[in-house]
């Protein structure tokens, strides 16, 4: 099973997981780290480091990221995709994509970010745009 990583400046990533866990109940294997906005980037590698460290399997490990080019996102290719192999990186997350890879991480890395990327393209809706039709 993929384990699943979520960075993201602040407390977003701790508080997704925390909405997930009220959703699904307690989640193994998907761990969240935000970063401080008095943290540097050298600060946030080490952590993310150690994360992947405690995460790290043989299915490998999802990384999750709030912003494509963010501090977070960069931090994690840098220190993780950079290094190691079995390291995938999805950006822009959101609680629809959150939810499907915590359903989904039984299925290989790369059906897994292909059903992520489908989901989180499908799940940004008009709501007046339905409600015309």
């Amino acid at each position: 099973m993929i384990n699943i990583l979520l960075l993201s400046h602040g407390k977003l990533a701790e508080e997704f997981l925390k909405t997930i866990e009220l959703i699904m109940g307690e989640q193994k294997g998907i761990h969240a780290l935000g970063l401080d906005d008095s943290e540097s980037l050298e600060s946030f590698m080490n952590r993310i480091t150690t994360e992947y460290s405690i995460l790290n399997n043989s299915d490998g490990i999802l990384v999750l990221t709030d912003l494509y080019g963010g501090t977070p996102t960069n931090a994690a290719i840098y220190g993780l995709l950079s290094k190691y192999d079995s390291i995938e990186i999805l950006t822009g997350i959101n609680l629809s994509i959150l939810l499907e890879a915590a359903l989904r991480r039984d299925q290989p890395a790369i059906e897994l970010i292909n059903s992520l990327k489908k989901v989180g393209a499908e799940g940004i809706i008009s709501v007046r745009e339905v409600m015309k039709q």
